[in-house]
C-alpha cells in the first residue's frame, strides 16, 4: 500500500506536519517557564507562562483542524490505527493545557 496523502497542503506541502512543532515548543517554553517562576518567584515568567499556553492552544487547534482535514480527505489515514492514537493522545493533552490555562 502507498503512503497516505495530505489533503491539507500549501503548494504541495502538507500543513499539518509544518504547525505541529509549534505547539510542541510552547508548551515546553510553558513548562520551562513554570520551573523559572517556581525558583525565582518572579511574576514575569508566571504572565509569560500564560501567553505561551495561550499561544500552544491557538496553535494546536490549527494543527488539529489541518489534521482533521486529511483524515477526513484521505481514506488510507482513517485506516492506519495510530492516526487514532495520535488524535485522541493530542486530544486528551490540549484538554489538560485548556484545563491548566
Amino acid at each position: 500500500m502507498a503512503n497516505p496523502q495530505s489533503t491539507a497542503k500549501i503548494a504541495s506541502h502538507p500543513i499539518h506536519p509544518m504547525l505541529i512543532p509549534f505547539p510542541i515548543a510552547f508548551f515546553i517554553a510553558t513548562f520551562v517557564c513554570d520551573l523559572v517562576y517556581w525558583q525565582s518567584g518572579n511574576a514575569a515568567w508566571a504572565n509569560a507562562t500564560i501567553w505561551l499556553l495561550g499561544a500552544g492552544i491557538v496553535m494546536a487547534a490549527l494543527a488539529a483542524v489541518a489534521g482533521l482535514i486529511d483524515v477526513i480527505g484521505e481514506r488510507r489515514i482513517r485506516a492506519l490505527a495510530d492516526a487514532w492514537w495520535h488524535a485522541g493522545g493530542n486530544v486528551i493533552v490540549v484538554l489538560i493545557e485548556i484545563y491548566n490555562w
